[in-house]
């Protein structure tokens, strides 16, 4: 009888060990909803900036041979500042969408399961128009990575000059 006591104690210990988890990761949540909407104007903006910079400044430096290496770099780098943004957005899309608890599994997911049920909230709410903006959004991320990861790649590639 008293091995009765002792595992289902250790069972309740263990539920009320996953609920304090459970609890914590939505409050967590919730903070970072909550940061997450007052730092997005300001992200918005230098997301603007970093991609001007990347299409106007950065891919004709890029055709300098002695600057690419530094072009590809830089447009890489930007790509993070884009990619935050996006990821951002779709925090707070998912949070709009699913609450706190699809937030939360979002998050779980590795952080990046909040863009797949970002698209899946909008295209459940039937917004096509905000399903394109923000698979545009993400592509440009991925295509800046990429365009900045092949430039430095052809920058290593060419034979040094001395």
């Amino acid at each position: 009888m008293t091995n009765l006591f002792k595992s289902v104690g250790g069972y309740m210990l263990g539920v009320c060990f996953l609920a304090g988890i459970a609890l914590v990761l939505a409050i967590l949540v919730k903070g970072g909803v909550w940061f997450s909407e007052h730092v997005y104007p300001w992200l918005e903006r230098c997301s603007s900036i970093a991609l001007t910079v990347m299409l106007l400044g950065l891919l004709p430096l890029a055709l300098v041979r002695r600057a690419r290496a530094f072009a590809g770099l830089s447009i890489f780098a930007g790509s993070f500042v884009l990619g935050l943004t996006a990821w951002t957005l779709c925090l707070l899309i998912c949070h709009e969408a699913w609450g706190v608890t699809g937030t939360l599994i979002g998050v779980v997911l590795g952080g990046v399961g909040v863009v797949p049920l970002a698209f899946l909230g909008l295209l459940f709410d039937g917004t096509w128009s905000d399903v394109g903006q923000l698979l545009l959004f993400v592509l440009i991320t991925l295509a800046a990575r990429m365009l900045g990861a092949w430039i430095m790649a052809k920058a290593e590639a060419l034979p040094s000059e001395t």
